[in-house]
């Protein structure tokens, strides 16, 4: 096992995520990423630029772009929004005081939806993970999920007119 997805197993485990669930999450992820960019690029190399064909491949081609801006917003939001948990008192006590102050902090992360926050005892919260990733992901994977409906229409109706 690669010492990336070591690390991811470690940090599921430390923020109380299931690590099965984490890693299927990872495994998804990045197989999305690589074959929808994969698929996107073969495909316009193979025409010759950027205009499809016939209007299913073009939905098509608009699914493959939704899915792969939703992995790129995914592991955006995990970039931004990882900390250490063992040092986790101190990015807080940055964030909050601009001082790696020790106080009484209740950091939680949460993989679905990403969200990594740290919450005081006077209710005061941090949130580390952009605002604008998890609608993102929403956005992104509904888009995918229209793209890939119209593209099976268009398709059916193709194969239909030939």
């Amino acid at each position: 096992m690669s010492h990336a997805l070591r690390s991811l197993l470690v940090l599921a485990e430390e923020t109380g995520q299931d690590p099965a669930l984490t890693m299927l999450s990872a495994v998804f992820l990045g197989a999305a990423a690589v074959a929808s960019i994969g698929c996107l690029g073969v495909s316009v190399v193979r025409r010759g630029g950027l205009r499809a064909e016939t209007p299913a491949r073009t939905w098509r081609d608009a699914a493959l772009a939704c899915l792969a801006g939703a992995a790129a917003l995914y592991a955006f939001g995990l970039l931004k929004g990882y900390r250490r948990v063992e040092d986790e008192a101190r990015v807080c006590g940055m964030a909050r005081y601009g001082d790696p102050v020790v106080s009484e902090v209740l950091p939680k992360d949460d993989l679905l939806p990403l969200s990594s926050r740290c919450t005081w005892s006077d209710g005061y919260t941090i949130e580390f993970v952009p605002w604008l990733v998890n609608p993102g992901l929403v956005l992104s994977l509904a888009g995918t999920a229209i793209a890939l409906v119209l593209a099976a229409i268009r398709y059916e109706q193709e194969r239909r007119d030939n």
